[in-house]
C-alpha cells in the first residue's frame, strides 16, 4: 500500500482467507491471515474436518484479530452427514470451511508505504472446494 499525497488517516477493513471444505474422510486447509502493517489482522478460518464416510464437521471462523477497533469473529462452516438414496446407495455432502474474522480499525495514522498481506482461502480437502481469499479496503481521510 502506497499512501495518497496529503492522507494522513484511513479506515481499514480486513477479512482472513476462509478455510476450505472436505466431503470426505480428511481436513480441508485452514485459511490464511490478511494484515495491514501492524495496524491491523485478521486471522483466516479453519478448514472443514471429517473422520468417518458419515460426518462432516464444518470449520471454525476465525479469530484472534489484532489491533481492530472492530473485530468480529468469522461464522463457522456447516456440518453434514451422510444420507442413503433410494437405490441403497450412501451419499455425503460436504461441510463448509470457516471464514475468515472481519476486523476494522478506525482512524489509523497511516505510513507512506505500508506492508499488505491477504490471506489465502484454505485448499479444498478431498471432493470439497477451497475457501476464498482475505480482502482489505482501505478508505483514505486528510
Amino acid at each position: 500500500y502506497t499512501r495518497t499525497s496529503g492522507v494522513t488517516t484511513a479506515v481499514v477493513i480486513c477479512r482472513g482467507g476462509g478455510g476450505g471444505s472436505t466431503a470426505f474422510i480428511g481436513t480441508a486447509g485452514t485459511g490464511g491471515t490478511t494484515s495491514f502493517g501492524s495496524h491491523v489482522t485478521a486471522v483466516g478460518g479453519s478448514g472443514s474436518t471429517s473422520n468417518a464416510y458419515d460426518n462432516i464437521d464444518g470449520g471454525n471462523g476465525g479469530t484472534g484479530g489484532t489491533g481492530a477497533t472492530i473485530a468480529i469473529r468469522g461464522a463457522p462452516g456447516g456440518g453434514a452427514s451422510g444420507g442413503q438414496r433410494l437405490d441403497g446407495a450412501t451419499y455425503r455432502i460436504g461441510a463448509g470451511g470457516g471464514q475468515g474474522e472481519f476486523a476494522m480499525k478506525y482512524t489509523t495514522t497511516v505510513g507512506a508505504t505500508e506492508t499488505v498481506t491477504i490471506g489465502a482461502g484454505g485448499t479444498a480437502g478431498t471432493g470439497g472446494a477451497a475457501g476464498g481469499a482475505g480482502y482489505i479496503i482501505v478508505y483514505e481521510y486528510s
